[in-house]
């Protein structure tokens, strides 16, 4: 697939390897995703292209297996296997190397950030963009990719400049979950938007029929017992944290406030098969700092400002609610992105997460000093033990097997 040549009309003439798609994946034709990928069972597959697609992705992909020299001045998000990729393409009947096992049936499917006018002033700040392969029966079926049809890509409009973002006004790039029978991106502060499982095309804005009323975490969890999606939503007024259960079937069927201090940027959360874990860090929303971010959408500055004086703990509170019997315990002052997973042992509840030693510090050119580390929290004592399981100058957003999420792993 790093050929060029490779490419031809609605049919890959060259067989692809496992090690092809990677190649291709670090040159743009997959692109570099900045969030979890999803496996899914889905519906049958589409015979047409989506609206503004091309069976021919040739266009989209670079003329030869290289790629210009990184440019220092230049950032990183824009260039190189990073770059934004340009086209909506789709290919079908993808010839395989080896044999695809016959029970792996249905759609892989993940999202990223992917600028569509080719620029933006921070990573975080790209039109989502889903690349997805279907497929069945032993077959590579198609491969599409398809940007999420926000307001704010349709409108053609900078984050934050349709209105205060939340809602609708948001660039759906983070995640993908499959959950209820309905595929629904995410972002990070608004609402989650429905695709097409057929054909990876946006069906709109999915509110739940219409209970939901706060932003979709990037990364929900679904209890593999139950089959319930758990999730919350933070605003950047109060309420400030919302916490929301689903039904397997997709009925939004409980949502409370749980109480925090402030406005503080909350990415990810956890669960495990007794409690609901929060953690409230000191990366605070600013109005000030909002105000220059929309002012400016150049300038790189962002909403949050890091604050230590706010102070860091983490919250456990039992499954489903209620959020007043959430407990609080103190830690010092770092950030996390994502966690890995967590589960409970009798009085413990043993939460992996990737901790940033600091997040938006000035003069810092992302975050601080990063670790993989272990946060026993005694729920009788209220103690914390904080253990380092790993130093690692970089990598994040880990996963586990979906069937045990919530339960002791490796």
């Amino acid at each position: 697939m790093t050929d060029n040549s490779a490419w031809q009309g609605r049919e890959l003439r060259q067989p692809v390897s496992r090690r092809d798609l990677f190649r291709a994946a670090a040159f743009g034709a997959f692109a570099i995703p900045s969030a979890a990928a999803l496996l899914a069972a889905c519906g049958s597959d589409a015979t047409h292209p989506g609206a503004g697609a091309t069976t021919d992705p040739r266009a989209a992909r670079p003329t030869t297996a290289t790629t210009a020299a990184f440019d220092s001045s230049r950032p990183w998000w824009l260039q190189q296997g990073f770059a934004p990729v340009t086209r909506e393409v789709e290919a079908h009947n993808l010839d395989v190397i080896g044999a695809i096992p016959k029970e792996l049936d249905g759609l892989y499917v993940r999202n990223g950030s992917n600028p569509a006018t080719g620029t933006s002033s921070h990573w975080f700040f790209g039109d989502g963009m889903v690349h997805g392969m279907r497929l069945s029966k032993g077959k590579a079926v198609w491969y599409r990719n398809r940007y999420v049809q926000t307001p704010l890509y349709t409108g053609r409009k900078g984050f934050g400049q349709g209105g205060a973002p939340g809602g609708t006004q948001t660039q759906s790039n983070v995640s993908v979950i499959h959950h209820g029978g309905r595929l629904l991106s995410s972002g990070e502060v608004g609402l989650p938007f429905e695709l097409s499982s057929t054909d990876l095309s946006t069906k709109g804005a999915y509110t739940f029929a219409g209970k939901l009323d706060t932003a979709f975490t990037a990364h929900p969890k679904i209890d593999p017992s139950t089959g319930r999606l758990h999730f919350f939503g933070y605003g950047f007024t109060a309420p400030f944290l919302t916490y929301h259960v689903a039904e397997a079937d997709g009925r939004l069927v409980h949502s409370e406030v749980v109480p925090v201090k402030g406005p503080t940027m909350i990415h990810d959360f956890a669960i495990t098969e007794h409690d609901v874990v929060f953690w409230e860090l000191p990366v605070v929303f600013d109005v000030q700092a909002a105000l220059k971010w929309i002012k400016d959408q150049n300038s790189g500055a962002m909403p949050f400002v890091w604050t230590p004086s706010y102070g860091a703990r983490i919250g456990i509170m039992p499954i489903g609610g209620p959020a007043s019997a959430i407990a609080w315990h103190e830690i010092d002052p770092c950030y996390v992105f994502h966690g890995v997973n967590a589960y409970r042992e009798a009085n413990d509840v043993v939460i992996d997460v990737c901790r940033l030693s600091s997040m938006f510090k000035p003069g810092e050119k992302f975050g601080g000093t990063e670790t993989l580390r272990r946060w026993t929290v005694n729920t009788a004592t209220g103690k914390v033990r904080d253990d380092v399981l790993a130093d690692h100058e970089s990598g994040d957003l880990p996963s586990r097997d979906p069937r045990l999420v919530g339960r002791k792993h490796r």
